[in-house]
């Protein structure tokens, strides 16, 4: 019996040493919990803290960049101006300088060109007006003017006494007409109407016919080899007017035979497409 109540009393003893080190087991493992838990919450603060410190950097960051972006800019952009403000001073200046000096080229070369006009038209005048005074004193070339200017005067002469006739016989018709008013008024207005037509009208034949071929030649010929051509040619004839009795027809009308065979050989000479 008493060794029953040993083995009982040792058994006892035995299931509360093992109860205290479950309960010592459990009490630990609920302390290891307990720190582990609050280790994990510390960590995961502190990876929340990171976080946070890395996203304010990242937004430091990229506002710092921006700042430098937006100073990288300014920058660029003054220079941008400047460079384009330096240049357009530059091309001004060089605008102006060139423009300055076209426009005393263009005074050098208008001061020349008219120097030279003034001398080639000075000589071309003094040539005309001396060959024009040695014709005057040329008896033989002053005839040969005179008779010109009497062949225009005949002609007129002839124009307008032609074109009387023609009105004296259409106004003789006022006899023929039995009506008073209209024996003056119809005769009359036929007469002047047929001397109009006569005179003015062959006039305006005659001055056509001289402005197509004036128009013909200053389009083509009115050059300076033209003129110099025109000059040598009268003034030979005038020059040599006193000896040029073999030539009998008018020294006019030979010169405007030469100017003629003259302008028909440059037109030999010219490519027909030219005019």
């Amino acid at each position: 019996m008493k060794e029953n109540e040993r083995l009982e009393q040792s058994n006892s003893e035995l299931r509360k040493k093992e109860q205290n080190a479950r309960n010592e087991a459990s009490a630990t493992v609920s302390a290891v919990k307990k720190e582990y838990q609050q280790k994990q919450a510390e960590l995961q603060s502190s990876i929340d803290a990171a976080n946070a410190r890395e996203r304010q950097a990242k937004k430091q960051l990229d506002e710092e960049s921006a700042r430098i972006d937006a100073l990288a800019e300014a920058k660029v952009s003054g220079t941008k101006s400047s460079l384009k403000r330096k240049y357009e001073e530059n091309a001004k200046k060089q605008k102006d300088t060139h423009e300055r000096r076209m426009k005393k080229l263009e005074s050098e070369y208008k001061s020349k060109t008219d120097r030279l006009y003034g001398l080639t038209f000075g000589g071309i005048l003094y040539s005309f007006l001396a060959t024009v005074f040695t014709a005057i004193n040329s008896p033989r070339f002053s005839e040969d003017i005179f008779a010109v200017c009497k062949f225009i005067g005949d002609f007129f002469s002839v124009l307008w006494e032609n074109a009387s006739v023609l009105a004296s016989a259409v106004w003789s018709l006022n006899e023929k007409i039995p009506y008073a008013v209209i024996d003056f008024i119809v005769p009359g207005l036929l007469a002047i109407l047929g001397f109009l037509a006569i005179f003015l009208g062959v006039l305006a034949l005659v001055g056509f016919g001289l402005y197509k071929v004036g128009k013909f030649y200053a389009d083509f010929f009115a050059d300076s080899l033209s003129v110099l051509v025109a000059l040598l040619s009268l003034a030979i004839l005038v020059w040599f007017a006193d000896y040029l009795s073999f030539i009998t027809w008018n020294l006019i009308v030979v010169f405007i035979i030469i100017h003629a065979v003259y302008v028909f050989i440059r037109m030999l000479l010219t490519s027909s497409n030219s005019y």
